[in-house]
């Protein structure tokens, strides 16, 4: 308890002198910049996920290097989920002697399935 105490007055001499306050300020600082750029990083992942939502015309893309499977396909028809299916590749093409690279995606629906104002 005597050590409690004295860090009590330890604490109350050291507010006198200025040198906590400076301490509390920067410590308030340094949370209040930590959470404005977590808060901002937030709001920008949720704005880049709805923009990339609404470019791709989706709210989920499932991908694969091979054939989708046929109960992951029959799972989503259940459930009543709009559905569009493509392949894509890069390849290269030539032009006037010059080589490009090409990126080429084939869909067998629409791409536009996706509701948007």
């Amino acid at each position: 308890m005597n050590r409690f105490l004295l860090a009590l007055r330890f604490l109350r001499r050291d507010s006198r002198s200025g040198e906590l306050s400076l301490l509390m300020l920067a410590l308030i600082i340094a949370v209040a910049s930590a959470t404005s750029i977590s808060l901002f990083a937030d709001r920008i992942n949720r704005t880049m996920n709805f923009q990339a939502a609404e470019f791709l015309a989706a709210d989920l893309v499932l991908t694969s290097p091979d054939t989708i499977a046929e109960n992951i396909l029959q799972k989503a028809h259940s459930l009543d989920l709009k559905q569009s299916h493509g392949t894509d590749f890069s390849t290269m093409l030539m032009e006037n002697d010059e080589f490009l690279l090409a990126a080429i995606k084939q869909l067998q629906q629409p791409l536009k399935i996706r509701e948007t104002e």
